[in-house]
């Protein structure tokens, strides 16, 4: 380069355009699947449904290139719906336990009574019926069975037929709809009658036993205890009283 000749500038690089690229439209399947887990904690089908639609939305989100979104939703399904899964089959579990251990308490307090086998004087009134049946002995039992045996034979076995809850949340009750088997084949139908109570020293209540009752068809029923409890009936002083005050009242 020779002296007085004007330097050339070097050309500035061309600017840098950044072209904003389209989000991805959100996965319909993704967000089903998040929907899914939420309900899926209480019910198994939801929680089933969460897991599937959770692993086919990932795979569409994965082929589409970019072109959907939604891959935490995704796996926020597919997590929820496993929890909800594990926790909802444990309840279940629990729940059938639970009620299997009833049953079994009503069968042996059914065949402490029924069976000539066992030695009623054995075993004690309070592991059998409710704390509030008074009054149903020992010597209550043996006649009962006695009166069974004498209308129908000697107790073999019997079946449960159905199971209905009945009584409230704070005095959970269940009526037991039996089928009562005696040794020359005769079937009669029944109703075993529990309560659940609290027990000392176990978290879970116990069944106990507050009627039994083989339906007699033709003849009376054989029910023990004999007498249902039933409201307290007003005294002739209470009657009297209401009488009285009807009388003012109108007067």
């Amino acid at each position: 380069m020779e002296l007085g000749e004007p330097t050339s500038e070097p050309t500035p690089p061309p600017p840098v355009v950044t072209i904003a690229q389209p989000r991805g439209r959100l996965s319909r399947l993704a967000v089903a699947a998040f929907s899914f887990s939420i309900v899926g904690c209480c019910a198994n089908p939801a929680a089933i449904a969460a897991v599937i639609l959770g692993f086919v939305s990932l795979e569409r989100i994965k082929r589409s290139g970019g072109a959907m979104r939604g891959r935490n939703f995704a796996i926020t399904g597919i997590v929820l719906g496993c929890v909800g899964l594990v926790t909802s089959l444990a309840l279940q579990n629990f729940a059938f336990s639970t009620i299997e251990r009833y049953e079994t308490q009503m069968r042996d307090g059914v065949v402490s009574i029924l069976s000539p086998t066992v030695d009623s004087t054995v075993v004690v009134d309070s592991a059998i019926f409710a704390a509030e049946i008074k009054g149903v002995s020992t010597a209550d039992r043996a006649a009962f069975r006695s009166a069974v045996v004498a209308r129908y034979g000697v107790f073999e076995s019997f079946t449960v037929i159905s199971t209905e809850p009945i009584g409230s949340m704070l005095e959970p009750s269940f009526n037991w709809e039996v089928m009562f088997r005696f040794a020359d084949g005769k079937t009669i139908t029944g109703v075993v009658r529990t309560k659940l109570v609290p027990e000392i020293g176990s978290i879970m209540p116990v069944s106990r036993m507050t009627k039994i009752r083989l339906d007699g068809g033709d003849a009376e029923s054989l029910q023990l205890p004999a007498i249902e409890k039933k409201l307290p009936e007003p005294s002739q002083e209470d009657s009297g009283s209401e009488d009285s005050k009807e009388s003012t009242s109108k007067g």
